[in-house]
């Protein structure tokens, strides 16, 4: 340690020649470009320290032993003994020193090598030898703040008059005073974690300073299982997204943000509501029957399967971290082979209270390419459909037979021309033309809410937010209500104990509509209308309303019932206004920690946390309206009450060790969780009551309840050893072991290991220190998961109850449902992941590459058993699957040119999965979902569509009659042409053939942002190539079945004699030909699903200082806001990214019909564009 005023050795090094007549001119112009530079050193240098509580003296030494370093000051004007802790990682030494010296009597001035140590109150006395580059006249004097990029000071920041020494670091509210040499000098200013910027002074004496993210540094904190790490010093594949970002996209759910943001995500599937839950698939699907739900861990606690994301305000996240390699998430075990991904919310800052607000009102509207034909279209289709069934029906029949000839012909009701067609054939003006699409959606408002307080001390840091969210569902009659409110709060009770508590509060109240083909709880055909889709079976000749201004009910069943066959549905907007359904959601989560640490490195923690869920849910549907294919003479009063209680809890206790031994680190970590949940739910019902005013179920005739419980419990333990050398070579390995009560008696625990390796060539000497490439490192990772998303009770029998009779009496009793399994155990995913990331330029450009490969084993299959067993099929462990691929990130941040800044990210990924193995004998597996086949096979991918491929359409009796393969049985005049894909001369179910799956060839995301004086932008872009989707609205809009409204594109495109040419098979609502009921599902009915779309767009304006001075507030900003500009798509359905996320119909077994039938879309919403106009202040 240097203690005196002269330093010991000269400003310039000493190079020493041990070659010196042997050394080439290269290595001579090497050394002289080396002095010329070294005046940078000081900005260039970059350290690494891990310190806990040494004195200021220890640290000193440190440093001057790393660096080229040497420290100068009295030892009166520096608290050497004064203790410090600091922990940093490859960063500059003026911020260090800012983090080390803040709030303390000691500023430093920086001159190349030397560190001068002074007296804040009298730098003076310190002044550097002649050959310092500190000004030699003071001549002007600037002041200001700095901030983040949400206005919060930045206490500790950096601020240097470039080319010089000169310099200061911000105090603990983020202001700074420095004087500089001239009117026209330029500040660089720096904080950790954030992108240095360039200030021009430009003659003002108030400089005001906003520090962005820096989204490409490789310091940046990442947050993995238990702990924290920094990208730099990963070893496994993580992405992370901050709060920024994740607020560029307006939603009630933050997954959405995530769509195009990172490389290997993928989020599908849009409700039906605000507020439900996306599928968020990463790295494509591990399984066929489990869940794929990835795991969910909210500041330490994880969320079950499925949880509601809507109860969590994305204004209160900080950050979200993805873990997608299983290296990463095998610290997760049993529940993180679908990836795992790491919420964590905004906490305190050191500093004064700080309040902010914010806000913003906006509108969405569809935009998706669905479309329906008008009343005189849907007129001419109806009449076409009636004379195509007719006409085929037998010989000597014609389309100009009057209705008494088509019924004495045997025609029937389906045969004849209703009368009120007639008007619109002849095309009468001013005729009934319902446009039913624009009658059920609507341009749907929406206001957010946001407040926050937060702020600290040295030792306790605190943040309080409440949200209000309140969004109109376009399908009419449905919105969304969303109270929320959020507490952070860390204390460090003395120089050993820190507590820290957080929890969240919501509460939503909403009028969801329903969600076609759902099994409505248990209350069969009658159920809530599902609008959206009951558009394709509302004809436009018929009104919403009659004269008076009443609801038109039972106009089109009448004609359905009377003598026509016409239309089959209820006016769905009567139906949508008139039933009730209210859902109320409450939900309350957190946890409490008390971390010890009784020396040095040593920490032990212990948490309880807690999630509490309840749903109240009440449904009433009246008597004075239809239903399907139900008039109201013949309709019933139904309703039901149902109430869920979900209780969670989880303790967890932790003990870490952290240790520095010369160019050694050890990272240590072992922990126990114990975590039970427990769910009830009891649903009251009833149907026929005698007035639909006394909405009391027990009024019901019949009513009815039922209860339902269930209950697991997961207990682990786990360990992780990480270990880094020089931070060149670094190595980690983890190890759990869980038990839980949903596998076999035999198979209660699993091991789940990992081991990654990483080597940091940019730190070996060999490296060249100023070149482009300023980062570089090779990393590789092997590790095991689990999936237990197989219900609470797959490897038990489980019983129900039933009768039999016994000499004559009903005697009660109960039967095994389902076949135990005492071996039934967890799948295992291993997976095998390789990358390298580069930095270019600093770290300003920094590029990703890996390359993935997962096996799933032990897949959990019903495979077929012995009868004698008294079961069909068992479920086992059985089968394995394979994904891999690759993915691809760059991302930019930290260009200016001139006062521009500029950042910038793109990424893609690809994906294949293959069967590798099934049930012994078992080759295939052929699920059906509404009518279309998937086929899953061995050397195939999942769910492929496996169907009949069109070849055109037989467009005359002389062409099907020469047809050289034998079509299907049934085929007519105007049915398809069907390719004989095995070449046998004859169509048969042989024939079909696969016809793509809804997994994508790949995806892609890209955007930027821009900064110029007080304005931002933002833009990001996703889209997918290769994916294939099947729609039952669009596949029945197109059927040709008179029962249905059809699509624009299907009217404009089937044969007929006025088109000839048409390419899909003739309309037909009378004989129904077996052959076209066969190729309702086929290649015409397989939607490509690709899509490019303008995922997110924000323009914001920040006001100057004097304008918010002028306001008494800190900060305030304006934006324009905006989600889905544009969709680019040939998809003619409501969004390609819709899912079927119905429930298995067993209700016992898992997820079979959704992955199985991947790509089938039952009942979408439209996707919808979002534009607000928001505000934000702090104060």
């Amino acid at each position: 340690m240097k203690k005196l005023l002269t330093p010991k050795r000269s400003l310039f090094p000493v190079f020493k020649y041990d070659l010196k007549m042997k050394l080439s001119t290269l290595f001579l112009l090497a050394a002289l470009f080396s002095m010329q530079a070294n005046d940078a050193y000081g900005q260039r240098a970059k350290i690494t320290l891990e310190l806990n509580n040494v004195s200021v003296g220890q640290l000193i030494d440190e440093i001057e032993s790393k660096t080229e370093f040497e420290f100068v000051y009295k030892i009166k004007d520096v608290d050497i003994d004064r203790i410090v802790s600091i922990k940093v990682d490859r960063e500059r030494i003026t911020n260090v020193l800012n983090q080390v010296f803040l709030n303390t009597e000691t500023t430093f001035n920086l001159n190349d090598r030397r560190i001068y140590l002074v007296k804040r109150a009298e730098p003076e006395h310190l002044a550097p030898p002649e050959e310092s580059n500190v000004p030699d006249k003071i001549q002007f004097s600037v002041n200001g703040s700095v901030t983040d990029e949400n206005g919060q000071p930045l206490p500790g920041a950096s601020i240097v008059e470039q080319g010089t020494a000169n310099g200061v670091s911000s105090d603990f509210d983020g202001n700074y005073s420095i004087a500089v040499s001239s009117e026209n000098a330029i500040l660089e200013v720096s904080y950790l974690g954030y992108s240095t910027q360039e200030i021009a002074v430009s003659g003002q004496s108030t400089v005001n300073i906003q520090l962005l993210p820096d989204a490409g540094k490789l310091e940046e904190v990442v947050i993995i299982g238990y702990g924290a790490t920094t990208k730099e010093k990963f070893n496994g594949a993580v992405s992370k997204i901050d709060n920024e970002k994740l607020n560029n996209f307006s939603s009630a759910n933050f997954e959405q943000a995530l769509s195009g943001n990172v490389s290997g995500i993928q989020v599908l599937g849009n409700g039906k509501n605000p507020g439900e839950n996306s599928v968020i698939q990463i790295r494509g699907l591990n399984t066929l029957t489990a869940g794929t739900n990835p795991l969910i861990v909210i500041d330490g606690n994880p969320l079950s399967e499925g949880s509601s994301f809507s109860s969590i305000n994305t204004q209160d996240i900080e950050s979200v971290n993805i873990l997608k390699d299983a290296a990463s998430a095998a610290i997760y075990g049993s529940r993180a082979s679908n990836g795992v991904i790491l919420i964590t919310t905004k906490k305190g800052r050191q500093g004064s209270l700080k309040v902010t607000y914010d806000t913003y009102y906006g509108f969405q509207n569809r935009i998706d390419n669905f479309e329906l034909v008008d009343a005189y279209d849907a007129a001419l289709f109806d009449s076409d459909s009636r004379n195509f069934g007719y006409v085929s029906g037998g010989p000597g029949r014609s389309i100009n037979d009057d209705n008494a000839t088509r019924d004495a012909n045997g025609g029937g009701k389906r045969s004849r021309i209703p009368g009120y067609l007639q008007g619109y054939l002849d095309g009468q003006a001013g005729l009934t033309n319902t446009n039913w699409t624009e009658a059920v959606f609507r341009t749907a408002a929406q206001q957010n809410h946001y407040l926050n307080l937060s702020g600290g001390t040295e030792k306790t840091d605190y943040s309080i937010s409440f949200g209000y969210l309140n969004q109109e569902n376009i399908i009419m009659d449905s919105d969304y209500k969303r109270y929320t409110a959020n507490m952070q709060l860390n204390s460090q009770i003395n120089k050993r104990i820190r507590f820290g508590i957080t929890s969240n509060v919501s509460l939503v109240n909403s009028n969801p509509t329903g969600e076609a083909g759902w099994s409505n709880y248990g209350l069969g055909e009658r159920a809530q209308p599902d609008p959206s889709f009951s558009i394709i079976l509302m004809q436009p000749y018929y009104p919403i309303r009659n004269a008076d201004g009443t609801f038109a009910i039972a106009n089109q069943l009448q004609d359905n019932n009377d003598n026509w066959d016409g239309p089959i549905s209820e006016n769905t907007v009567a139906q949508t206004a008139l039933t009730d359904f209210f859902e109320r959601r409450l939900r309350v989560f957190g946890n409490a920690y008390v971390e010890v640490e009784p020396w040095n490195g040593l920490k032990f923690k212990t948490s309880l946390g807690g999630d509490f869920n309840t749903i109240f849910t009440e449904f009433f549907a009246p008597s004075n309206i239809g239903n399907y294919r139900t008039p109201v003479a013949n309709n019933l009063t139904q309703a039901f009450e149902n109430n869920a209680r979900r209780e969670n809890f989880i303790t967890e206790n932790l003990l870490t060790y952290n240790k520095t031994l010369d160019k050694h680190t050890f990272d240590a970590l072992l922990g126990f969780s114990y975590q039970e949940e427990s769910f009830f739910n009891t649903r009251l019902q009833g149907n026929n009551f005698a007035d639909d005013n006394l909405r009391n179920i027990a009024g019901a005739t019949n009513p009815s309840s039922i209860v339902n419980r269930s209950k697991w419990a997961l207990e682990s333990y786990f360990t992780r050893l990480q270990y880094d050398y020089d931070g060149r070579y670094s190595l980690s390995g983890s190890f759990r072991r869980d038990g839980s009560s949903r596998f076999g008696a035999n198979t209660k625990y699993g091991n789940f290991a990992s081991v990654s390796a990483g080597w940091t060539l940019s730190n070996e000497s060999f490296f060249p220190e100023d070149g482009l490439l300023s980062f570089s490192k090779l990393r590789a990772s092997w590790g095991q998961t689990g999936n237990n998303q197989i219900g609470d009770f797959g490897s038990i029998a489980l019983i129900d109850p039933d009768n039999y009779v016994v000499d004559g009496q009903l005697i009660p009793g109960s039967y095994t449902e389902t076949s135990p399994n005492p071996d039934l155990s967890w799948e295992t995913n291993t997976a095998l992941n390789v990358g390298v990331d580069l930095g270019i330029l600093d770290n300003k450009l920094l590029f990703t590459a890996e390359y993935y490969k997962s096996k799933t084993s032990d897949l959990l299959l019903e495979v077929p058993v012995p009868q004698q067993s008294g079961f069909s099929q068992s479920l086992q462990n059985i089968g394995e699957l394979e994904n891999k691929g690759f993915e691809f990130e760059i991302r930019g941040n930290g260009f200016e040119i001139g006062e521009l800044q500029l950042g910038f990210n793109a990424n893609i990924t690809t994906n294949q999965n293959e069967i590798l193995a099934l049930g012994e004998g078992q080759e295939q597996i052929i699920q059906n979902n509404g009518g279309m086949n998937f086929l899953t096979k061995v050397g195939g991918s999942i769910a492929e569509f496996y169907a009949y491929d069109i070849q055109g359409v037989f467009r005359s009796q002389a062409e099907l009659d020469a047809a050289t393969v034998t079509p299907l049985a049934g085929t007519e005049v105007g049915d398809y042409v069907v390719r004989d894909a095995n070449g046998d001369g004859q169509i048969t179910p042989d024939d079909r053939v696969t016809l793509g799956d809804y997994n994508p060839d790949f995806t892609y995301g890209f955007g930027f942002n821009l900064n110029y004086k007080g304005f931002d932008f933002s833009a990001q872009f996703t889209g997918i190539e290769g994916r294939k989707v099947s729609d039952r609205m669009v596949y029945f809009a197109e059927s040709g079945e008179g029962f249905f409204v059809p699509t624009k594109h299907y009217f404009d495109n089937y044969y007929s004699d006025r088109n000839p040419n048409g390419i899909f098979r003739r309309p037909d609502f009378s004989s129904f030909s077996s052959a076209g009921r066969l190729t309702r599902a086929s290649s015409l009915s397989v939607y490509d699903a690709d899509y490019f779309r303008l995922r997110s767009l924000q323009v914001g304006y920040n006001f100057q200082e004097s304008v918010t001075d002028y306001l008494g507030i800190d900060f305030l900003r304006i934006y324009l806001t905006g989600n889905n500009i544009f969709n680019i798509t040939n998809f003619r359905g409501y969004n390609p990214d819709a899912l079927d996320t119905r429930p298995d119909p067993s209700g016992t077994r898992g997820n079979r019909r959704q992955t199985l039938t991947r790509g089938w879309i039952q009942s979408a919403s439209p996707l919808t564009r979002f534009m607000a106009l928001g505000l934000n202040v702090k104060f």
